[in-house]
């Protein structure tokens, strides 16, 4: 895993994102899979600097569905002050 930062296209690689979510790898793969599978995300494996690498970025669909659950999360705590 690398610590790459996201690029142009609003991929990020692995290393940046697993200890973010404070899960083990095994965790942090199965539920990306689970995401992948309703097309959520997008995986994509490959070398960078001579170590293999996954990068991760949204799907049209995950962008969508994140977008509506960050307004929800607005709506929530619209007024709280």
């Amino acid at each position: 895993m690398t610590s790459q930062s996201a690029s142009a296209d609003s991929s990020t690689s692995w290393g940046p994102t697993s200890p973010a979510t404070l899960a083990s790898d095994s965790v942090l793969s199965k539920h990306i899979g689970a995401l992948e599978h309703v097309d959520y995300v997008k995986r994509r494996k490959g070398v960078h600097r001579g170590r293999r690498t996954t990068w991760l970025s949204l799907a049209p669909r995950g962008r969508k569905g994140l977008s509506a659950h960050i307004a929800a999360l607005r709506a929530l705590i619209t007024g709280i002050d």
